[in-house]
């Protein structure tokens, strides 16, 4: 009987370390969940999607201090440039070779992909 709970002891330590590190993970992965720049990566893709451009390169969005700009290119080779202010923006632009397509909130676009 000793052995078996000793055996048991032995098993749940090794597994420790992985419960440890599965912890870690979870708390790098949570900021992550509701970043404002995937979410108007989201939004900026279901914009170009909804208004049918041909999208050659996706765009690709970064951030500089209180500024979000994602950059792509369509198939014609017409560039796709996406804008936003504010560390966690409202409202975000949408421009085509230089004619804008979308200029409105980034919860709108989310809300209404997410009602189809």
């Amino acid at each position: 009987m000793n052995r078996i709970l000793i055996g048991a002891g032995v098993a749940a330590l090794a597994f420790l370390p992985g419960c440890s590190n599965l912890g870690t993970q979870i708390a790098t992965l949570q900021p992550v969940a509701g970043d404002a720049i995937t979410g108007l990566n989201i939004a900026a893709n279901d914009v170009l999607l909804r208004e049918k451009v041909d999208i050659l390169v996706a765009p690709v969005c970064t951030y500089e201090p209180e500024t979000y700009t994602c950059t792509g290119t369509t198939v014609k080779g017409d560039e796709i440039l996406v804008t936003a202010q504010g560390a966690k923006p409202t409202t975000f632009t949408v421009s085509v070779g230089g004619a804008s397509i979308y200029d409105g909130p980034v919860d709108a676009v989310i809300k209404r992909a997410g009602q189809r």
